[in-house]
């Protein structure tokens, strides 16, 4: 059977779209370089191929598709059935290019998974009559039973995490367990991709970059988090060995030029004993590139921070969400800020760059706990910095929270980003204050960075921007203001 895995296009002026791989699908301005490799779409080409299948990938949003050129390349797979990955935010643009689909490859049936669920807990197929298929979760193992069961000819009953059509009624069979040893999961297919396209830590981490997981999944309660709540439905945190990752790192060293390599993970650096016995493993073997890992702050103490540093970490993004201790705990993230704090600020001597991320919404925010989160951000003055608007997806205990208490101001999905819009008002701001707060947070960090630059290289910086003199002067000034 032919099967062909996308990632279909989402197109907006003067920006792009990222879904597959995200754990908070959102668009980025045109211009940015971010873009996280596909893992469900690689993992599960993988293991259709250690099979004996040979599936194809269009990865639109990755190679900055456009949707006819997407619908050229479909064509050409000539497939049996397409596999497409879709997102609350895309839901409605996602029926369209089912629908599109259906009508360019008369006979090929589709199927449909990713990081999705119905507020009322409706099933997709009910909602989307264009897909025959609803894959839910990880679904690799799913995906595969699925295709061995339509080119046999098979009931699809057994098939768990499954929903499918029997005449006008919807199946919906039951969840699957979580594979728990992912070590005898293949590697990612990524000779199906362009491994070019892939960027995380831009400026931080050479390119290319090779993208990996390390785990799945996340012990800790963030009320807002995507995957654990809906693609995992559990906090269970299953690891790899560090012989395993090596042998992955090697294994992609030896066909494509990756000059670092990134860990992707919900949170990379859970259990001491498994970071040094992976420092360790890269020392063994000579694995000299640059690193870096998504992780917390708070989970790793000096010794660990020193270690990872030998062994090539170059950079880390921590998600920190606010530098207030209540509103962390409010959202269950289970942070400890003065440990993250202290633990950023090693992390800085030793050479490694601070990417932090902070969301503005959690239960409490007030305008007072974001600018006590943007003045920590200025003084801890990381080497980048994302803000963004708290955003409830359904499936996720926020969503759940907000809409029994009737604070939800938008019901069109498409809006449920977190880059410019606010959908729901906090217990104490509305949205409008949310939107003010990220463009405020925005702003400063802006006015931060140039001015970081103007003290590095202050005749650089001028010639550049060619900045005005009366602008230049403000500036200076300002570098010596109390905020």
């Amino acid at each position: 059977m032919r099967v062909l895995l996308a990632n279909p296009p989402w197109e907006k002026p003067g920006h792009y779209y990222v879904r597959a791989g995200s754990r908070w699908p959102h668009f980025e301005r045109n211009g940015t370089r971010y873009m996280p490799f596909p893992f469900f779409m690689g993992y599960a080409a993988a293991v259709l191929i250690e099979a004996g299948f040979e599936p194809a990938v269009i990865d639109a949003c990755g190679e900055r598709l456009t949707t006819p050129e997407f619908f050229r390349r479909a064509e050409a797979a000539r497939p049996e059935l397409v596999v497409v990955e879709t997102s609350t935010p895309s839901f409605e643009n996602d029926r369209g290019i089912l629908r599109e689909l259906k009508q360019r490859l008369p006979g090929c049936r589709i199927a449909v998974t990713g990081a999705w669920q119905d507020p009322d807990a409706r099933s997709y197929l009910s909602l989307a009559p264009e897909a025959d298929f609803f894959l839910a979760g990880e679904y690799e193992e799913t995906l595969l039973e699925l295709v061995r069961a339509l080119s046999d000819n098979r009931s699809l009953r057994d098939i768990r995490s499954l929903e499918f059509r029997d005449g006008p009624d919807v199946v919906r069979n039951p969840f699957r367990p979580l594979r728990e040893r992912i070590d005898e999961l293949p590697f990612p297919a990524r000779h199906l991709f362009n491994m070019n396209v892939y960027e995380d830590l831009t400026g931080c981490l050479p390119a290319p970059s090779l993208q990996m997981w390390g785990s799945r999944g996340c012990p800790f309660g963030c009320v807002f988090c995507v995957w654990p709540q809906i693609m995992y439905r559990t906090r269970n945190y299953r690891f790899r060995s560090p012989e395993k990752i090596v042998d992955e790192i090697e294994f992609e060293l030896k066909r494509f030029p990756y000059k670092s390599f990134y860990f992707d993970d919900d949170t990379f650096n859970i259990g001491k004993e498994r970071m040094l016995a992976l420092c360790d493993e890269l020392k063994r073997r000579g694995i000299n590139l640059p690193w870096g890992m998504m992780a917390r702050a708070d989970t790793s103490d000096e010794e660990t921070l020193s270690r990872m540093r030998e062994a090539g970490l170059t950079a880390a993004k921590f998600g920190m969400e606010s530098a207030n201790q209540e509103l962390v705990d409010h959202a269950k993230k289970s942070l400890n800020i003065d440990t993250a704090l202290r633990n950023i600020r090693f992390a800085k001597s030793l050479g490694i760059k601070v990417h932090l991320t902070f969301t503005f919404g959690l239960p409490g925010e007030t305008k007072e706990t974001i600018k006590k989160t943007v003045d920590t951000v200025l003084d801890l003055d990381p080497a980048s910095v994302q803000f963004s608007i708290l955003t409830p997806f359904p499936g996720c205990d926020l969503f759940k929270t907000l809409r029994e208490q009737g604070r939800l101001t938008s019901n069109d999905f498409s809006k449920f980003d977190g880059y410019t819009s606010a959908v729901f008002k906090s217990d104490t701001l509305s949205s409008a204050s949310l939107e003010k707060a990220c463009a405020y947070a925005e702003r400063r960090w802006r006015k931060h960075q140039l001015q970081r630059q103007i003290f590095s290289n202050p005749l650089e910086i001028l010639r550049k921007v060619a900045l005005k003199p009366a602008k230049a002067v403000s500036i200076f000034l300002d570098m010596f203001r109390r905020k």
